[in-house]
């Protein structure tokens, strides 16, 4: 006898197995006629009980869409945790980073301590390292180019004021706004 993929079954009357169950939250069941061996839900995604998952459609949030378990973890979020039961369990990407793509264990560039670029902004749940435009699904917008009348250094969460006294430059100058100014030592050797 087979049984759907996303059941399992643990129940046996003479070897048969009778009873079919959906797969638990945090796990799926990926093949046909599995028994106790199903699969706990791997980091970058989350598996909601049974087979499908209804949530919104991303290119649309307006609609509604169907999704099979288990569940990616949309761009700008992420997950460092298996057995992951809901959308909820995609955690926002930390402001000043960035997630570009789905699935994701953790921030993008994460090993190398990447951050979102200087002369932009990346808020709490970003996607996008230079963001070419402002984010407008929200306000305020949660990554972006810097905006006029301040700065943004390397890993940038919220744009800095100009001080009163500077300009806003666009973000190939920004090495001249984060100037220091630098001691120079001269040893002059008399000859005598």
């Amino acid at each position: 006898m087979f049984y759907d993929p996303d059941t399992y079954n643990t129940h046996n009357v003479n070897g048969q197995h009778v009873h079919c169950t959906n797969c638990r939250k945090g796990f799926y069941c990926d093949l046909i006629g599995m028994s106790d061996n199903i699969k706990p839900c791997p980091v970058g995604k989350f598996c909601t009980e049974g087979k499908f998952y209804k949530g919104t459609d991303i290119n649309d949030p307006s609609k509604p869409a169907w999704y099979t378990n288990p569940v990616s973890c949309l761009p700008g979020t992420y997950n460092p945790n298996p057995y992951a039961t809901k959308p909820e369990d995609c955690l926002p990407c930390p402001p000043g980073r960035y997630c570009a793509a789905k699935d994701l264990e953790n921030p993008t560039g994460h090993a190398t301590n990447e951050m979102c670029s200087a002369g932009y902004f990346c808020r709490e749940g970003s996607s996008q390292k230079q963001p070419g435009t402002m984010d407008s699904a929200v306000t305020p917008p949660r990554w972006g180019y810097c905006p006029e009348g301040s700065y943004c250094e390397e890993g940038t969460a919220y744009p800095t004021p100009c001080p009163p006294e500077r300009t806003e430059q666009p973000p190939s100058s920004l090495v001249l706004l984060n100037a220091r100014p630098v001691l120079l030592v001269i040893t002059v050797r008399l000859l005598g």
